[in-house]
């Protein structure tokens, strides 16, 4: 039970973390603060479950870091998609468009006019800029090699799925 509880810990840590740095500053490379309070809250872990250890087998102890890592990981899959979601969603994002609209209420210009902005798309590109997918040269964006890589897979996913250019 103290594994749980560990993990737990350090689990909702990496939460308050995330939650105050991302309120608080303006972070350009999201993911790599992402991992690297990940990687923190792994350590943490680890050596919270070492330190607590009541056993001197190093077979028990070693069972139980990774029981422990494996609850963190776990939640930590199951929020990211959350995540995800809340941060980049068209769908959540139209609905908050609609939502604090005159009256409640935008027709289908209203929302073009919100989401196919230059603004919209500038803030798009500076985030898959600051994420490394994408690189601005004089001709204008391309894709980087890890954006390539990411392009071909989800493309691949799409053919394989059946989805067409807006699925």
């Amino acid at each position: 039970m103290a594994v749980v509880l560990l993990a737990g810990v350090w689990f909702l840590l990496f939460l308050t973390l995330h939650f105050a740095l991302f309120h608080t500053l303006a972070i350009r490379d999201q993911f790599r603060v992402i991992v690297l309070l990940l990687v923190g809250a792994a350590l943490g872990t680890c050596a919270s479950i070492w330190l607590d250890r009541d056993s001197l087998d190093w077979l028990v102890t070693a069972g139980r870091i990774v029981a422990g890592e494996s609850i963190l990981l776990s939640l930590f899959i199951l929020y990211m998609p959350f995540y995800y979601s809340v941060a980049n969603s068209l769908s959540i994002q139209t609905m908050i468009a609609v939502e604090k609209a005159q009256d409640g209420m935008l027709d289908i210009r209203g929302l073009a006019r919100a989401f196919t902005s230059e603004t919209v798309i500038q803030k798009r590109l500076h985030t898959m800029a600051a994420n490394g997918y994408v690189i601005l040269d004089r001709r204008g964006y391309r894709l980087t090699k890890k954006g390539r890589l990411v392009a071909r897979m989800f493309r691949g996913l799409k053919v394989v799925w059946k989805l067409g250019a807006g699925g």
